[in-house]
């Protein structure tokens, strides 16, 4: 990895790394967005429970595998470790837009989105990425336009 990354987002990946809930809450600042595969978490309050449970709780880590700035933002792949159970990458919902299309992944990729606010994340959208998600998305709309 080449870019230098923020010290905000150093100390939120060497917090997660150690299982430290304290620190990986300083990473955030109080009204912050955590949006985690869809699901929202604002303001600490929320990423703390969050965190407790799916972050802390599962004593995940994260291998930055790539980083890259874009317009400000940065993007981290990470492969992602832990005691968390592999198969809830296969508990997708399947409707009309989501297909499963494999079992238990070898090994989990996500996508970390962080904008910073001055020295703390202020917003962090997780997401699978491709090769990484069991699910292929239907391009059919999901709505039928007004004419």
């Amino acid at each position: 990895m080449s870019l230098e990354l923020p010290q905000a987002i150093t100390k939120f990946l060497d917090a997660t790394n150690r299982s430290n809930l304290d620190d990986f809450m300083k990473s955030f600042t109080d009204d912050a967005l955590v949006n985690d595969k869809h699901r929202s978490f604002w303001g600490k309050d929320a990423i703390r429970r969050w965190s407790e449970v799916e972050i802390v709780g599962q004593r995940v880590t994260l291998e930055v595998r790539e980083a890259v700035e874009h317009y400000g933002d940065f993007i981290i792949t990470a492969r992602v470790g832990g005691n968390f159970d592999r198969t809830q990458f296969d508990s997708f919902v399947v409707n009309s837009s989501i297909t499963v299309l494999h079992g238990v992944m070898p090994q989990v990729l996500l996508s970390f989105y962080f904008t910073l606010q001055a020295d703390k994340i202020g917003q962090l959208i997780v997401t699978p990425i491709d090769g990484a998600s069991p699910i292929e998305t239907d391009q059919t709309p999901f709505y039928v336009p007004y004419p």
